[in-house]
């Protein structure tokens, strides 16, 4: 009996219009045949009208690696099937025979088989496993109400660590004590691969712990809080690229000389408090497999809701809170501030760039090939978020939507030629069309209605195998604009083809001028950002450490169980001397005595320190750009800015 008659299938894969074609019926067979002998997974066709179109292939069965081969299978075929000759595609495929391949696939196919027995029932007597340990189940998870056992986490029969059980080679079983416990024994025959079990096992509950209890709470620190006693609401500028309707702003300055909080803009007890907030958002996510980007940005900020909107007034313009009312509504969650990722646009009479391509004193080129500040080269990326056309490929967009991220850039080669890098595809969390956020850390300026956020952005990454055939044939299609003119920045650099069965959400094109924060590895990127539902273009402002995309790396290959080998994290992301990052043996959360050793926060205070500075050189009247502009005076930009809309 056919199974799948009588369940949904495991994943479905849309064909696009540009890419249907006829299947006669012995090839749907050959095909169908051919899948479930390389795979394991039966494979349904799907197809319409009088000449049998393929139109969806329904994969049913088979482990998640079993069902990425079949995707992959499957999506190399659709690919094909739009490059070669109709009649080609229906000739007897039978490759040549090669002794060395087919040992290596038997030899594969063995131990692949020999491990199975890992997931099957535990071996008695001398056949049995030889050594073992008994973990005990979390505290955090068994006291949460009500308690989460282990079969909450991982399935009825722990399934969901058969990918240990196969790495490992042991067996893993759930046990009861008699006070209500839930211990699990690890046994295998090798006490190395028990012990590296159980790491791994640790691991996933620890991973589990976390998602359970990180709520995410927005952590704000207003700055210049001593500069105004007044906050009032203003409707935010026509040129935001989103709808967002208002801004708060801090008036009635008190002090002679605005801005000159700066200087010393964090309390030690704030920077405390900031310290542990960055530690656990960095450690929450060390067990968790995506791609990440960490960024501090300085954008405007609008109000968002918060759990008592209304009464604060923001549907109204012109309405005035005490700046400690207003704190305390952001400390209370009565009101939560977002901020954008642009901060200011084209074409303003003191333009951001012109201002960074000045400040001499606090910024360098990044390499020996750009001699100063005012002949670097910008790089160039592109972004486009589409429904995913394999899930959602006719319906508009909904909380149930899938959605992929296509991304490219562009580089300078040697010749000075731009030249375009292998594209990357991302996918985002269902009914997301902007990557997931796992950090909220704010420092607000309200004196100019913006702030400094400190961001951890997340996507996951999607392989290549995986992705439509028509996102590849897009990504394939997509040109930088012959002759484009460097130096400008109202125009786009990049065309691309419109496909009838692609649902386009977002797109966005960012060029991108990059600085080095002088005796630091703190890079400052101004990017120049053109948004498909606005005409004007935006800049923003991101600073990054060189090392935070190689730390965060390692996260993005992570096997079941693994986890970050980070130790005292924000020694290593916020060196003390801010260059390269130190080898401490202090763990971040011990207690500092301030009279024998240096506070762990040191390096920190260091970075916001220079964040000061750049936003001296971007607020300051008095740090406007020198009488002879650069080519292009505008304002900066940053790297991984999406409005509200997405990115990378």
């Amino acid at each position: 009996m056919d199974r799948s008659k009588k369940k949904p299938p495991n994943r479905s894969i849309e064909v696009s219009h540009e890419y249907r074609r006829p299947l006669t019926q012995i090839e749907l067979e050959r095909l169908i045949g051919q899948w479930k002998e390389r795979t394991g997974c039966q494979v349904k066709i799907v197809t319409a009208g009088k000449s049998h179109n393929a139109i969806k292939f329904e994969i049913f069965g088979g482990s998640a690696s079993d069902l990425d081969k079949a995707s992959q299978e499957i999506n190399d075929w659709i690919h094909k099937s739009n490059t070669r000759a109709f009649a080609s595609q229906r000739w007897a495929k039978l490759s040549a025979f090669d002794f060395n391949n087919w040992w290596y696939e038997q030899l594969a196919e063995w131990k692949t088989t020999e491990k199975q027995r890992f997931k099957g029932p535990l071996p008695q007597g001398d056949e049995g496993p030889h050594h073992k340990v008994t973990v005990p189940w979390s505290e955090k998870l068994a006291n949460c109400t009500p308690p989460i056992t282990p079969r909450d986490v991982f399935g009825n029969k722990l399934e969901l660590l058969d990918p240990i059980r196969l790495s490992d080679e042991v067996y893993i079983v759930l046990s009861r004590t008699r006070d209500g416990g839930w211990p699990v024994e690890i046994m295998g025959y090798d006490m190395t691969r028990v012990e590296m079990a159980k790491q791994h096992y640790d691991n996933m509950v620890e991973k589990a712990a976390n998602k359970h209890n990180n709520l995410m709470v927005p952590s704000n620190i207003v700055l210049d809080s001593r500069e105004g006693d007044t906050v009032v609401l203003h409707e935010a500028d026509e040129w935001w690229p989103d709808k967002s309707r208002f801004t708060p702003r801090l008036e009635t300055l008190l002090m002679n000389d605005p801005g000159s909080f700066r200087q010393d803009p964090v309390h030690f007890t704030q920077f405390d408090n900031l310290h542990q907030v960055i530690r656990k958002a960095l450690d929450m996510i060390r067990y968790e497999k995506s791609t990440y980007d960490f960024s501090v940005r300085f954008g405007c900020i609008t109000l968002s809701e918060g759990r008592d909107l209304k009464p604060f007034g923001t549907e109204n313009p012109g309405i005035t809170w005490s700046t400690q009312n207003f704190i305390a509504a952001l400390d209370k969650g009565k009101i939560n501030c977002e901020v954008k990722k642009w901060v200011s646009k084209e074409g303003e009479e003191d333009g951001l760039l012109a201002r960074l391509m000045s400040a001499r004193h606090l910024l360098q080129p990044m390499t020996y090939k750009q001699p100063s500040l005012r002949e670097i080269r910008p790089t160039f990326r592109g972004t486009w978020v589409f429904i995913d056309p394999n899930k959602d490929r006719l319906q508009p967009f909904s909380p149930s939507s899938h959605c992929v991220v296509v991304q490219i850039d562009w580089t300078e080669d040697e010749e000075g030629n731009y030249e375009k890098m292998p594209t990357r595809f991302f996918t985002l969390e269902q009914g997301k069309r902007i990557q997931k956020e796992n950090m909220d850390v704010n420092l607000l300026e309200l004196g100019v209605s913006k702030a400094w956020h400190f961001g951890l952005e997340s996507m996951k990454p999607l392989r290549s195998k995986l992705v439509p055939p028509a996102l590849v044939s897009f990504a394939n299609q997509v040109k930088m604009i012959p002759g484009y003119d460097a130096s400008s920045h109202d125009k786009d650099f990049a065309q691309w083809p419109s496909y009838p069965s692609l649902r386009l959400q977002i797109s966005r094109l960012d060029k991108i001028y990059t600085f080095r924060i002088r005796k630091t590895s703190y890079n400052v990127e101004a990017i120049a950002m053109r948004y498909q539902t606005s005409s004007v273009t935006c800049w923003g402002l991101v600073v990054r450490h060189d090392e935070w995309a190689s730390h965060l790396a390692e996260l993005e290959n992570l096997p079941p169980g693994g986890g970050a080998s980070w130790k005292a994290t924000m020694s290593l992301f916020f060196p003390e001397d801010g260059q390269d990052s130190i080898s401490s043996n202090r763990d971040d959360t011990e207690a500092v005595n301030l009279e024998t050793q240096a506070a762990p926060w040191g390096g920190l205070q260091l970075f916001v320190n220079k964040l000061m500075q750049l936003s001296e050189v971007t607020n300051s009247p008095e740090m406007l750009p020198e009488a002879s502009p650069p080519p292009s005076p505008k304002r900066i930009a940053a790297r991984s800015p999406w409005a509200d809309d997405i990115v990378i």
